[in-house]
């Protein structure tokens, strides 16, 4: 794993484990296309010129090769991604964000505690029990920001 920013970039290696663990292969009818070179997304991310206060929205993260180095160079990121398998793989939760928190807990100040509403109806909405959500998410942001 390379790194780029502070955020670490996933490497060819990295791209083929994950490939192969969710037996994804690019999918012509989504136009996808998987980034692999960490130079490709330096290079590319970059370009973009972006600042701490911009706000990315990415279409189509694939494996989130691109999503990690822009992680490290904008204030926000918004990914969007249509194959099911990888927009499952890449699932993460802002906790922050008072508005998102399920009702009747919307708008209150943050506090820890209001993560289990926003889990508990992304669980729902998603008909996964909550252990799996919770197990999910820990594993993505793990992926993306390392263990604590």
């Amino acid at each position: 794993m390379d790194r780029a920013a502070g955020a670490a970039l996933l490497g060819p290696a990295e791209i083929r484990e994950i490939a192969e663990r969710l037996g994804v292969r690019p999918s012509k009818r989504l136009g996808q296309n998987f980034v692999v070179d960490p130079g490709t997304v330096r290079r590319i991310v970059a370009l973009a010129g972006l600042a701490p206060d911009d706000m990315v929205l990415e279409v189509g993260p694939g494996f989130g090769s691109l999503t990690l180095g822009l992680l490290g160079a904008a204030g926000r990121v918004i990914a969007v991604e249509m194959d099911p398998v990888l927009a499952a793989e890449l699932l993460l939760v802002e906790t922050d964000a008072p508005f998102l928190t399920p009702v009747p807990h919307r708008g209150k100040p943050n506090r820890p505690a209001l993560a289990a509403y926003t889990v508990r109806a992304l669980a729902a909405l998603k008909q996964l029990p909550v252990g799996q959500m919770c197990a999910q998410l820990t594993a993505t942001g793990e992926r993306v920001f390392g263990r604590w």
